[in-house]
């Protein structure tokens, strides 16, 4: 069973700020990004990501 604060799948996979590998466990909170990655268990927010471009 997912976590409680995770929103519904996501469409992509974001960049964990900590270990670089793709991880499906994330959401938006406003301009920053929470993570919770079973990678590498980091769990935190980052204000962008390396893959995140705004247009």
């Amino acid at each position: 069973m997912p976590e409680a604060w995770v929103a519904p799948k996501p469409s992509h996979p974001e960049t964990c700020p900590n270990c670089g590998k793709l991880t499906w466990n994330w959401k938006w909170l406003q301009s920053r990004q929470w993570f919770e990655c079973e990678h590498c268990g980091f769990s935190g927010k980052a204000s962008s990501t390396p893959g995140f471009k705004r247009a």
